[in-house]
């Protein structure tokens, strides 16, 4: 555990140097073992807590005496004048239960039973407004453990901390929040970016009242798990939510667009098929997306199409997400069908998902996949010959895992295929493949 230069900075600006004190803290990283011993000790007589920092690295020395001294000395540090440098110290002191040198939880508990001694505990509560978000987790967790502070005095300003931990650890105090304190907490945790903030509010709120404007809004948040709450909610009180998204595939906004065309096939809406199809040629690559996958959900036979227009299309986003959902729709392809793909377009990202794809088609037919890209790609870019490379090298290891002989066909494609590119094969990277084409007498 390296020193945090940091930290020390933020010490002295509370706390002021004494003579000596430089050399003090230099020879604590000496490396003769007595000598770092007698500077442990020394600076816990000196009692300036600027040596924090250093003493609680010696805390977990390999010298089991040096620990030991370091721990007298920080022992010897802790008095209500530096009770402010060991609230800025916690995270480096709690760092120590990851330290398996000894077992520091002793020295942890005797300084946590001195910061929250009475005259001490204001530092604690100081230390939720520090400028270090790791003084502000520790400062929280001890408030919230030892209730230093009613819960409506402090939830509301760490739910507005920039530390995502900070506002987790506040979150579940909303349900023991009451009245006007609870509705102020709320109306913030509901515009938190963090998605289970936001789900706790709004099923508080849900419970607490009947609030559908809140729920329609809802309909359209940037997270799917709020939406079908929201979707849930709204059913049972018998509002034709069905509607409201049909009427925002008209909006302008692109994450409304996004959240009516996902609404609708959550709803299975297939009559809504025919006004969902055009946003397959919708010049934002998130909204095709999108449609890519509610077209996939309703329009089951024509699955298989619509994926293939996904693997097609200019963006990696949308072509990813269309090979994804070939393996979670159980879409078969053939190795004609994957020729037909990678011929028709020339983009790189979409011949890498066909060589994903692949893996699920018969492994002869996928060596014959395989052997084409390298015919037609293996000199256009870097990338391309890496990714062909890697998907042979993981067909040559996987061969024994499936005991299928080629057919005849296969054997004559196979054949064909080698032809054309044999002198790659004789290369010295594809040699145990050639080994295992020459056994099989197809080269």
């Amino acid at each position: 555990m390296a020193i945090n230069q940091n930290l020390f900075s933020q010490l002295l600006k509370s706390f002021a140097m004494q003579e000596g004190l430089d050399e003090l803290l230099s020879m604590c990283e000496h490396w003769n073992g007595y000598k770092r011993e007698t500077a442990v000790r020394r600076l816990g007589m000196f009692g300036n807590p600027l040596a924090l920092p250093k003493l609680l690295i010696r805390a977990n020395d390999w010298v089991p005496q040096v620990r030991v001294a370091a721990r007298n000395a920080i022992l010897r540090l802790a008095v209500p004048i530096n009770a402010k440098a060991f609230v800025q110290c916690l995270p480096e002191l709690y760092h120590l239960r990851n330290c398996g040198r000894d077992n520091h939880d002793e020295l942890i508990r005797q300084i946590e039973s001195f910061l929250l001694a009475k005259n001490n505990a204001t530092h604690l509560i100081q230390g939720i407004n520090h400028k270090n978000p790791f003084v502000v987790r520790r400062c929280v967790e001890l408030v919230i453990k030892k209730r230093l502070l009613r819960t409506s005095e402090f939830v509301n300003t760490c739910l507005k901390h920039s530390d995502l931990i900070v506002r987790v650890k506040v979150s579940y105090l909303l349900r023991k929040l009451e009245g006007p304190e609870q509705d102020s907490a709320l109306a913030i945790a509901l515009k938190d970016r963090f998605m289970p903030i936001r789900r706790e509010a709004f099923q508080l709120i849900l419970k607490k009242e009947e609030n559908h404007t809140l729920a329609k809004k809802f309909l359209f948040d940037h997270h799917s798990s709020l939406r079908e709450i929201a979707i849930i909610y709204l059913k049972q009180a018998k509002i034709n939510v069905k509607s409201i998204y049909q009427i925002s595939l008209k909006s302008e906004q692109l994450f409304v667009l996004r959240s009516a065309i996902w609404g609708l096939a959550e709803l299975q809406s297939v009559e809504n098929i025919p006004q969902l199809n055009p946003f397959l040629q919708n010049p934002h690559p998130s909204v095709r997306k999108y449609a890519v996958n509610a077209l996939a959900r309703l329009d089951g036979s024509n699955a298989k199409n619509i994926l293939v227009t996904g693997l097609l299309d200019d963006s990696s986003s949308v072509c990813k997400e269309a090979a994804r959902l070939v393996k979670k729709h159980y879409i078969s392809f053939t190795v004609n069908d994957l020729f037909k793909i990678v011929n028709g377009s020339q983009s790189l990202h979409t011949w890498i998902a066909c060589v994903t794809i692949s893996k699920q088609i018969n492994k002869w037919d996928r060596l014959i996949f395989l052997l084409h890209l390298l015919r037609i790609k293996y000199l256009d870019n870097p990338k391309s010959q890496k990714c062909i490379k890697i998907a042979i090298h993981q067909w040559d290891l996987d061969f024994n895992k499936n005991g299928t002989l080629p057919t005849k066909a296969q054997i004559n494609e196979l054949n064909s295929q080698c032809k054309k590119v044999i002198d790659i094969l004789k290369s010295y990277e594809y040699r145990t493949l050639l080994f295992t084409l020459k056994y099989f007498k197809i080269v």
